[in-house]
Parts: C-alpha cells; sequence; structure tokens
C-alpha cells in the first residue's frame, strides 16, 4: 500500500514537472513572437484633438508652419500661433476674417489681407509680431476691395487675390501692381515659377513682367471658377475647381 502511494506521488511529480517544462517552453516561444512581432509595428505618433473652444472658431481656412517649427491658422478670430501646447491669437489691426496668408521662410514674415487691407507681421528681436499695413506704406491709392481670399508668395511678390482685384507687392521695391477682373479672379497658382491665376467667364491667364496673358479660353475653363492650379506633369497642370 505504502509503495502504491509513493509510486502514485513520484508519478504525479513527474507529469507536474513535465507540464512545467512544456508551459515554460511555450513561455518562451511567446515572448519570442511579440518581441518580433512588436518590432514590426509602427507606432502611432502621439496627437490631440482641439475643440472649437480651444481654437476660439468653428472653421480653419488654411494652415502653415513657420520656420521655428510653430504652427499658424487663419481662422475667425484672425491669424492664431501654436507652440505645440497653446493657442494664441496675434493682433493683426482692425477686426476682419483673414482666409488665407504666406510666410516668407527666409525671414519669417507673414503676409495676409482682409477686406480692404494688405498687410504683414514681422517678428521683432524679441521674438514679438509687429503689424505692419501695407496700404499705409504707399502712395498709391487701392480702392475698395472685398475678402482676400488668396496669398502667394514667389521671387519676392507677393500675391494677393480677391474677387475683382489681384494685387502683386513687391517686396523690394515696396511698388504694387493692380490687375482688375469684370467678372472674378479665381485662386492663382505658382508652377515653375509662372504664376497662373483664372478669369470666371473669360479662361486661364499666366502673368508675364506687367500683363495678363490668356493661355486658353476653352469652354469648359470659361465656365469655371478655379480651386486649385498644381503641377500634374512635366508637360500639364491641373486644374481643380468649385
Amino acid at each position: 500500500m505504502f509503495v502504491c502511494i509513493f509510486n502514485a506521488s513520484e508519478k504525479f511529480h513527474k507529469f507536474i514537472f513535465y507540464c512545467m517544462r512544456v508551459s515554460i517552453l511555450y513561455l518562451i516561444i511567446f515572448i519570442q513572437a511579440f518581441n518580433s512581432i512588436a518590432q514590426t509595428i509602427v507606432g502611432h505618433p502621439d496627437y490631440f484633438i482641439y475643440s472649437c473652444e480651444c481654437i476660439n472658431s468653428n472653421q480653419i481656412f488654411y494652415i502653415e508652419e513657420g520656420p521655428r517649427g510653430l504652427i499658424y491658422i487663419a481662422s475667425v478670430p484672425g491669424i492664431q500661433e501654436y507652440d505645440g501646447e497653446n493657442w494664441k491669437i496675434i493682433d493683426t489691426g482692425e477686426p476682419g476674417v483673414i482666409y488665407s496668408f504666406k510666410i516668407d521662410q527666409n525671414t519669417g514674415i507673414i503676409y495676409f489681407g482682409k477686406p480692404g487691407e494688405l498687410a504683414y507681421l514681422r517678428p521683432n528681436q524679441y521674438g514679438c509680431w509687429e503689424y505692419h499695413s501695407i496700404n499705409k506704406q504707399l502712395d498709391q491709392n487701392l480702392g475698395k476691395f472685398s475678402d482676400v481670399w488668396n496669398v502667394r508668395l514667389i521671387n519676392n511678390n507677393v500675391y494677393f487675390q480677391t474677387n475683382k482685384k489681384l494685387f502683386r507687392y513687391n517686396i523690394d521695391t515696396k511698388q504694387i501692381k493692380i490687375w482688375e477682373s469684370n467678372t472674378f479672379f479665381s485662386s492663382p497658382g505658382i508652377i515653375n515659377n509662372q504664376v497662373y491665376v483664372g478669369q470666371k467667364g473669360k479662361g486661364l491667364y499666366s502673368i508675364v513682367n506687367d500683363s495678363l496673358i490668356l493661355l486658353s479660353d476653352h469652354e469648359k475653363l470659361k465656365g469655371m471658377l478655379f480651386y486649385n492650379i498644381i503641377p500634374f506633369n512635366n508637360t500639364h497642370i491641373l486644374i481643380t475647381s468649385t
């Protein structure tokens, strides 16, 4: 009887030892497999969703990164700066919705426009923004104009597009050129250092020196209000419309 109990206990312990060995083996295989899978999974970057209350606006019209890595947006309150943690509204003079702006990545200057005014923000030596009105720097009267829908920057020339007027401001000479439309200007595009712009009911134009040169008055183009003019390949451009 004693022997039988002893034999049974010995077999039982051997069985337990065998199970432990198998369990440890499976655990090692699982850990190795998990490490192998983990090495192939691309991690998800941290992100945070900001509410309308955080940015003081329920609409964002334009976004661009500045030379210092800060993010800037155009919204109903104006231009806002985001440093990775906080949002700050920048003083842009008289109230007015800002739909677009363009940052000079060399100087950090932000060019923008709003109804009746063209302007820019320049960082001073302390990193604070200083507001400057282009209107007040010019001898000529820019006349009345509505919202500035798009701003483009190329070769020290800043283009401001409104419904009826297209402005070209030269940063070096402080001179401005104005083109007017009896229909509507659409969003300008820059391809290979060439500026293109559409006019509703007229077609696609390019700007050569001080002139608007008609490139195509195809019926489909005449009926479109361009939203974007971007490169398609070496010989074609892509136009999107609303």
